[in-house]
């Protein structure tokens, strides 16, 4: 399988082609895009954002990884002047200084307006891998299969980037883009030797971590008077890698100028910083889209029927019983099939309340749009209310207990994200209130859509 790996900077996004064959990599030849351009399938691409955030959250000794993010959520909203929505975040847990009683976690923030400049939701669907020129030089660094605190330096023509790691995750990451007065060889050298200089002074005597080693990559490894400063400073076994071992056929001067593309093929899925709704959209299993088929099939042979055979009101009143009934064979015929879940049947039945409720608005895209939301929970309390001859309104309520604050957590991140796949087509109000202590959520959502009457 042919594909592409590469590191947006600079206006153009700069890698190489490879072909891939099991856990093989071949070279085929460098490429370079136009960002605006760039439409590459099974592509993996690193941003160079040196102004991305770090901020330290500590929290109790919770292991669950979405009773965490949910805690770290909460607790970054109190720390940002801005909404938390508006970031991707990434983290991990700070081992130096967490306790048994304690957890400290590094988060690193990206600003989701960023990514949506540079790509559109259709392109970013398309790519195996998004993530930061910083987390790239993390999968590298997990190729040496050291359990101790590694070091990365990195560094080009124009920036330097150290990334601490341990057992290939990233600890602490640093980008110091080059002064403009750098003129010479030496002036590198010495913008080189002070940005590492400084974090390792850092690291040691503010963080208390103790270092194992230093990996050198990019155009360091070029400079053998600054390795050995390194080393005279550091003390510190100081390693490179063997490209041929990595990807074959590739020159080594090919493989520091692309060290960070090259890292993306072996990042760990956790350091993409896409939205997950587009990852859930990407890993959508064949399984599930077959379920998805078959149920939509099920409903426009429903709104087929009702649409051939209208009438009146009062005829559709006199037909809906009959409809149900054949709709339960339906469902039962699924059931045994595909093994739907008691989710989909909730929405089902939530579905023909509200189809009932329809007929005197020919709400039948008004429904359709908002099926992902009806599927999540059985609302208590459903209106529907005419604005204006075109304009109306759907009001879904109600009141949902849980037994762990994960499940609570894991209900409200499922919620927002069947809300956000209708807001494109519906205007949402979420008036929901969380109630933390209690663990339930007080549901009222309102959706509002103007539709073209029916002829």
């Amino acid at each position: 399988m042919k594909i592409f790996t590469g590191e947006y900077k600079a206006a153009k996004i700069i890698g190489l082609y490879l072909k891939k064959k099991r856990n093989t990599f071949v070279y085929l030849k460098e490429k370079e895009f136009d960002i605006e351009r760039f439409k590459e399938k099974n592509s993996y691409v690193a941003l160079d954002i040196p102004d991305f955030s770090i901020q330290k959250v500590e929290t109790p000794p919770i292991k669950d990884k979405s009773a965490v993010e949910f805690i770290l959520k909460n607790k970054l909203s109190a720390q940002l002047e801005e909404d938390i929505n508006n970031y991707h975040f990434t983290y991990v847990k700070d081992e130096a200084q967490s306790t048994s009683t304690n957890y400290v976690f590094n988060v690193f923030l990206i600003k989701k307006s960023y990514i949506y400049q540079l790509f559109s939701e259709n392109v970013l669907e398309n790519l195996n891998l998004l993530t930061l020129s910083a987390f790239s030089l993390a999968g590298i660094t997990k190729l040496l299969n050291k359990s101790e605190y590694i070091i990365h330096f990195y560094g080009d023509e124009k920036r330097s980037i150290i990334v601490l790691c341990k057992d290939g995750q990233v600890e602490y990451a640093r980008e110091t883009t080059a002064p403009e007065f750098i003129f010479s060889e030496e002036d590198l050298r010495n913008f080189y030797y002070e940005s590492l200089n400084l974090t390792y002074i850092y690291l040691r005597q503010n963080r208390n971590i103790n270092i194992g080693s230093i990996l050198v990559s990019g155009n360091i490894l070029e400079d053998f008077t600054l390795i050995n400063d390194i080393y005279n400073f550091t003390g510190l076994p100081i390693f490179c890698l063997n490209p041929k071992q990595i990807i074959k056929n590739i020159d080594t001067k090919v493989f520091n100028k692309h060290t960070i593309a090259i890292g993306n093929l072996f990042l760990e899925k956790t350091y993409d910083i896409r939205e997950k709704e587009i990852l859930y959209k990407k890993t959508f299993n064949v399984a599930s889209k077959y379920v998805a088929l078959s149920l939509l099939v099920l409903l426009l042979v429903l709104f087929a029927f009702f649409i051939k055979n209208f009438v009146s009101y009062k005829t559709l009143q006199a037909q809906l019983s009959k409809e149900k009934q054949y709709f339960k064979q339906k469902v039962q015929i699924i059931t045994k099939d595909i093994k739907i879940t008691p989710k989909e049947l909730n929405y089902y039945i939530t579905y023909v309340k509200l189809y009932d409720k329809a007929f005197n608005y020919t709400l039948f895209n008004f429904l359709e749009d908002i099926k992902p939301l009806l599927s999540l929970h059985k609302f208590n309390n459903l209106s529907f209310k005419k604005l204006s001859d075109n304009k109306f309104s759907i009001t879904l309520q109600s009141t949902v207990s849980f037994n762990s604050l994960l499940s609570l957590n894991k209900f409200e991140k499922e919620l927002n994200k069947k809300l956000s796949s209708i807001k494109k087509k519906i205007e949402v109000r979420n008036n929901s209130k969380i109630d933390i202590n209690k663990l339930i959520i007080n549901l009222d959502i309102t959706l509002i859509k103007h539709i073209s009457r029916q002829k």
